[in-house]
């Protein structure tokens, strides 16, 4: 059987034995699966987090594999699950706005499909399921499915994209108020932000203050330059912004939360 990659990105950290029976599904009917763990500590339930883990590791998925993210906190109810098709790659997951940050740019090269859940079951000879680990017992057998090379349309339909739930997250906008969310906070306490990096060039035309603080906002290109105990604005390793402080917990210290707006008075020099 020719070798498989699948990639897994879940919220179900490693305390438990759920990531551990996930693999061991995928890998049961495949000797030559190569399993990649993208990251199983997305927060629970966090949504916009695991938008943003996809989002930012996309370009190195390879083509050709299957990912399955679970992140899922409708799983049992009559939420859908979706196949994305996008850039030689399969997505799977629940249509709860976890795709929103991949498939928001070149919308047309993307191709969605909704599984019709009875049809799979009796196609993949499933009997069974627990209405609390669907990924399991619904996400494992479908990736296996797929990966074996059938007919996803005798188990699915296609849907517009503009069908699809999205979560929350306005573009970033120039103006003498800006506001921001937070994607993610890493273990630093550094917050990524929803500003792409090529705006980075247009803030050089700004003094930027956090407010409701009025702090002063550095824009800098290592945290190193950032004044120690002061804020700074710079290029993250996954294609946006982060807010930080140097040496210091910035999260912590203002008590942010992923999903957090971030307000900044922007005063053109």
């Amino acid at each position: 059987m020719q070798s498989k990659i699948f990639c897994l990105l879940t919220d179900f950290g490693l305390e438990d034995v759920y990531v551990g029976q996930v693999k061991c599904v995928l890998a049961s009917q495949n000797i030559n699966a190569q399993i990649i763990d993208i990251s199983h500590s997305v927060l629970p339930h966090n949504i916009v987090q695991g938008s943003f883990f996809l989002k930012a590791s996309w370009k190195y998925i390879p083509e050709n594999s299957i990912t399955l993210v679970v992140i899922d906190p409708g799983v049992g109810t009559n939420r859908d699950i979706l196949i994305l098709k996008k850039d030689k790659k399969i997505v799977l997951a629940p249509d709860n706005g976890v795709l929103s940050l991949v498939i928001k740019s070149h919308l047309s090269q993307n191709e969605i499909f909704v599984l019709d859940m009875e049809k799979f079951k009796d196609k993949a000879g499933i009997k069974s399921m627990s209405n609390t680990f669907h990924g399991r017992d619904v996400f494992a057998p479908l990736a296996m499915y797929i990966a074996k090379g059938q007919d996803i349309s005798e188990i699915s339909h296609i849907i517009d994209v503009n069908y699809i739930k999205k979560i929350d997250i306005p573009d970033f906008r120039i103006n003498k108020n800006s506001n921001a969310i937070i994607l993610h906070i890493d273990r630093f306490g550094n917050c990524v932000l929803n500003i792409e990096q090529n705006i980075k060039e247009k803030l050089h035309n700004y003094k930027i203050f956090l407010m409701p603080e009025a702090s002063r906002v550095h824009l800098v290109d290592a945290y190193q330059d950032i004044p120690e105990g002061e804020i700074g604005i710079l290029d993250g390793s996954q294609g946006y912004l982060e807010l930080a402080i140097n040496k210091q917990n910035l999260a912590k210290k203002y008590g942010y939360q992923i999903g957090d707006k971030i307000c900044f008075k922007l005063i053109e020099v």
